[in-house]
């Protein structure tokens, strides 16, 4: 009897357990099929950006690898998105993984407000992960001792110089300041544009910031961040000075065109002088690739700073919400997402078909397929040190401040006053 009994209990269990849903591999269904677990996927690289199609196409190689994760795509160009994830964390609903800049007052806050999925041990104890990467990504994604993202991409800032253009006329490489100011008066007297720069959504900054580290030490540098002494010393309004004696030679209008405008120029050949970043490098190509040489920003007559310094560091990293820790299948699929879209693969593709400084380590890309200009910057910096843009060291108001002055004295709307004044007060009253 007790035999039949515990029978017939069996049979209804196999009846009855799949109608309610319950059963291996996460959520299911009405009908005991699993359900993909949804991962809100949030990022910026799109339309022109020479990053979007590899980006892109790596997330379609994903879903077709995961079809039990489902993606919801949240895509918008950058500054949308940087100020629309900050606006989603503000409001509780942030995207459960999403790509960001690594800067302390970008991710860093994040990182700091605890509201960053902890990825150590899942770094740590993953064979694949734990020589993955570049030791000095981690460290920018770390918070006492913890590591919180995922690098992706590195950069420089840097002087493209088409070294066949500056030929024709005649010109030297600007390797001083005097000669790069000469050339472009030169050229300027001739008809020729002389000179651009990235210009768009604030990023002039990066011109400003490049003459403050060939005009100002480091130390010289942070004391102002910290506070220990104030914006408005020598070097930073000697900086401004020839900040706006450099806008002069641009073309009107440059900071109201589109992002990629002006290395468009750079590459039409319209000018044989850019100053931009390595994560342009994917918009200049042909002969005009091939002609071009990296260069640091030209050197000061007399001043204190290090030779040996350029602008760069850590630039983009994946992240995840501490949110998608509370759900064991989310967090599970988050961390499968960011292992794949950091695959050495995805590397190599970023530098060949992107001409993108990765953060991995031993990318096995091929030689023949990366932009020339790569090997030419790889060269510069060999034996260079990099360092941040000034912005980068600031407050989130303070860097959105002075760059609306600095796009101010570009347009004539202010003065070097007008941005001395305006971002020592802005230090001051938001100094972290």
């Amino acid at each position: 009897m007790k035999s039949t009994s515990k029978m017939i209990v069996a049979i209804l269990l196999c009846l009855f357990l799949p109608v309610m849903g319950i059963g291996a591999g996460g959520q299911q269904g009405e009908t005991g099929t699993a359900e993909p677990v949804k991962l809100t996927v949030a990022y910026h690289w799109t339309g022109t950006d020479s990053k979007a199609p590899v980006w892109e196409a790596r997330i379609k190689e994903f879903q077709s690898a995961h079809p039990e994760i489902e993606l919801e795509l949240v895509v918008r160009g950058g500054d949308a998105h940087r100020h629309g994830v900050s606006q989603e964390f503000a409001a509780g609903n942030p995207p459960d993984v999403f790509v960001y800049w690594s800067d302390e007052n970008y991710a860093g806050l994040f990182k700091r407000d605890g509201l960053l999925l902890d990825l150590t041990d899942f770094v740590k104890s993953d064979p694949d992960l734990k020589n993955r990467y570049n030791p000095s990504g981690l460290v920018k994604d770390s918070y006492q001792g913890r590591y919180y993202g995922i690098p992706l991409t590195s950069y420089y800032c840097f002087m493209y110089v088409n070294e066949k253009m500056l030929k024709k006329y005649a010109l030297a490489l600007p390797t001083t300041y005097d000669v790069f100011m000469s050339s472009m008066e030169k050229m300027k007297g001739q008809g020729v544009l002389p000179f651009t720069t990235l210009a768009a959504g604030g990023d002039i900054e990066l011109l400003w910031s490049a003459i403050l580290l060939k005009q100002a030490p480091i130390s010289e540098i942070e004391d102002v961040v910290s506070g220990k002494t104030s914006f408005d010393n020598p070097d930073f309004v000697k900086t401004t000075n020839m900040f706006q004696d450099i806008s002069g030679y641009l073309q009107p209008g440059l900071i109201a065109e589109d992002y990629e405008y002006p290395m468009l120029q750079y590459n039409n050949g319209e000018t044989p002088m850019a100053y931009s970043a390595s994560w342009m490098i994917g918009t200049v190509g042909g002969e005009v690739a091939e002609s071009t040489v990296a260069m640091q920003f030209p050197k000061i007559a007399g001043s204190k700073a290090d030779p040996k310094v350029i602008m760069g560091g850590h630039a983009m990293s994946l992240y995840a919400s501490s949110q998608v820790g509370k759900d064991e299948d989310k967090e599970a699929a988050a961390k499968t997402f960011m292992k794949f879209m950091s695959d050495p693969v995805v590397y190599a593709r970023l530098t060949e078909e992107a001409g993108s400084i990765t953060a991995g380590l031993n990318i096995p890309y091929d030689k023949s397929k990366v932009n020339p200009i790569i090997g030419s910057l790889m060269k510069l910096t060999a034996d260079l040190s990099p360092y941040a843009m000034f912005s980068a060291l600031c407050d989130a108001v303070t860097c959105d401040e002075m760059k609306n002055l600095l796009d101010g004295i570009v347009v004539g709307s202010a003065s070097i006053d007008d941005f001395v004044k305006g971002t020592n007060q802005s230090l001051i009253d938001n100094r972290q």
